[in-house]
């Protein structure tokens, strides 16, 4: 299940936890797939607040996208996700492997394919399930990075008709 930490947003995701405090206790609660954070959340404590309590207690999952439209915010919770062995190409969804991956390449020229090795630009999101079946060989669950030649590739080569729906975020 996917947790949004927001006080005002709401997208299509399971569980919404609008105060700081709700966060914490949802992050302590359950085991996320993905953990979405706003920065600023109306009151004392900050989205940048509750990512570094749940980066001290391990209860950040391997999985964070940023929603803030907070350009200082996103900045600190990035260097903080970074610090803590998370990667990105976009600056908003960041990933964490157990094994730091050397071939992904960050900054203007985007992420490098761990499929056919050319540089990619735009990030593709496709069903967790779906992704455990075509991820690159021998990456943890959830980990790997793919261009979208190689996922509508590998997606085909499945032999079956197939209906991804492309949610606004």
């Amino acid at each position: 299940m996917w947790l949004l930490i927001d006080d005002e947003r709401d997208l299509n995701i399971e569980v919404i936890a609008r105060t700081a405090g709700a966060g914490k206790m949802m992050l302590a609660a359950g085991v996320w797939e993905c953990v979405c954070f706003d920065h600023d959340l109306g009151e004392q404590e900050s989205g940048y607040d509750v990512l570094m309590w749940g980066l001290e207690r391990e209860y950040i999952p391997s999985r964070v996208q940023l929603v803030t439209s907070n350009p200082v915010g996103r900045k600190n919770m990035r260097a903080a996700l970074e610090a803590a062995g998370y990667a990105t190409c976009d600056g908003t969804n960041f990933t964490r492997s157990e094994k730091p991956d050397s071939r992904i390449a960050q900054g203007d020229d985007g992420c490098l394919c761990q499929g056919c090795g050319k540089p990619y630009m735009v990030d593709l999101i496709i069903p967790d399930n779906l992704w455990e079946e075509i991820k690159p060989s021998g990456k943890a669950k959830g980990s790997g990075l793919l261009c979208g030649k190689c996922i509508m590739d590998k997606l085909e080569g499945r032999g079956e008709f197939l209906a991804i729906t492309c949610q606004k975020e």
